[in-house]
């Protein structure tokens, strides 16, 4: 596939931008899809091994992504071509950003082993440093944030929360943080634990909320989603691999959905750290999680030189946000596959391997801003 950017700009006033293609296959070009800012913008069928297609694109206001892919009769995805576009079109629509914060620290059914030190103080602060990007001269219109914390997280208010992103719209994107106890039952599901569950089989199954229903909330968003699971065994909420391809974004369209995105604090075989303020000597760090399989045995600790004050993962998306994320492509602003690549090179290198962050689903086709750049 190639692009025709002989009259390319990547500045405009309209709400609309003009893309050309040359696209090939030894067998059949199916079809040629644009996706901005993560979704579905524009599509054209081909159904030709050669042809040359053009499309008009519709824009959000402020900075769009573009992905542009060709899909073969067989399904199969071209490599990607990333276009970068600018419009300062009034008619063009802004995207509204949605937030669902919930961090649990204070678990009054378990021992003082077994309390967190940081999960509501990083709900509060994921959340206060997403909604700064909304506002004026921001990426993002309106802001809808839901923030829960310690004894205000039940299954019925988490319920209620994640129910809510069934009312934003499909060019909206929803950022979920949730950080406490991930605990493993032994049927291999991840559950998240709420404010009032106990540390045993029966109550966290009770009290926690599965990943079968936390999917099953997000499923009914028609928007983006960017989920940040940090919680221990965050790794386990998907033991199937989904792969952006021809059959996923016919899927997505039948269902009136854009996608979800899943990154895990860490594999499913590993723990989830957070780091207390150093008071002298080594530090030492606690973790998120224990498997209720190993009847509650209490996790290994590490030591070592951390970012304190949050969980190791939070504290490196709130360096993210903060401009500390690397703009590999120059564009001036941070994408979620920058944020992605920050994030896990950050925690791998400072838990020296013992946590690394990984994307456990990808629904979401392309790439779309999080935040600016820093200087």
């Amino acid at each position: 596939m190639t692009l025709d950017l002989r009259h390319w700009k990547r500045d405009v006033s309209k709400r609309t931008v003009p893309l050309k293609a040359t696209v090939a296959s030894s067998h059949r070009v199916d079809r040629l899809r644009v996706f901005v800012n993560g979704k579905l913008g524009a599509e054209t069928l081909v159904c030709a091994p050669h042809a040359d297609v053009e499309l008009s694109v519709p824009l959000q206001r402020g900075r769009n992504r573009l992905t542009v892919i060709a899909y073969d009769a067989q399904g199969y995805a071209s490599n990607p071509q990333v276009l970068d576009v600018s419009t300062t079109a009034a008619e063009a629509d802004q995207p509204d950003l949605w937030i669902v914060s919930v961090g649990v620290s204070r678990y009054p059914k378990m021992g003082a082993e077994h309390q967190l030190d940081f999960a509501d103080d990083d709900a509060r602060s994921v959340a206060t440093a997403f909604s700064k990007q909304a506002g004026p001269s921001r990426s993002f219109n309106k802001l809808h944030q839901t923030t829960l914390v310690d004894d205000k997280v039940t299954v019925k208010s988490l319920s209620k929360a994640l129910g809510t992103l069934a009312k934003m719209g499909a060019d909206d994107l929803a950022v979920v943080f949730l950080a406490g106890h991930g605990v493993r039952l032994a049927d291999g599901k991840m559950v998240l634990l709420t404010s009032r569950a106990a540390l045993n089989r029966t109550s966290a199954q009770a009290e926690g909320m599965g990943w079968d229903r936390i999917e099953a909330a997000l499923q009914k968003a028609p928007g983006r989603v960017l989920m940040l699971l940090d919680a221990c065994h965050s790794g386990h909420v998907s033991t199937e691999i989904v792969a952006p391809n021809e059959a996923l974004a016919q899927q997505l369209a039948a269902q009136n959905r854009t996608g979800v995105l899943v990154l895990a604090a860490s594999r499913g075989s590993q723990l989830s750290y957070e780091v207390p303020p150093k008071r002298g000597g080594a530090q030492t760090v606690g973790s998120r999680g224990f498997d209720v399989v190993w009847d509650g045995t209490p996790p290994a600790r590490i030591t070592g030189s951390l970012p304190p004050g949050h969980g190791l993962f939070t504290s490196a998306v709130l360096e993210a946000l903060d401009g500390r994320a690397i703009d590999r492509d120059r564009s001036g602003a941070v994408e979620v596959a920058e944020l992605i690549d920050y994030v896990t090179e950050r925690v791998s290198a400072a838990s020296k391997g013992k946590q690394t962050p990984w994307v456990a689903r990808r629904e979401l086709f392309g790439d779309f801003v999080i935040a600016p750049a820093g200087p």
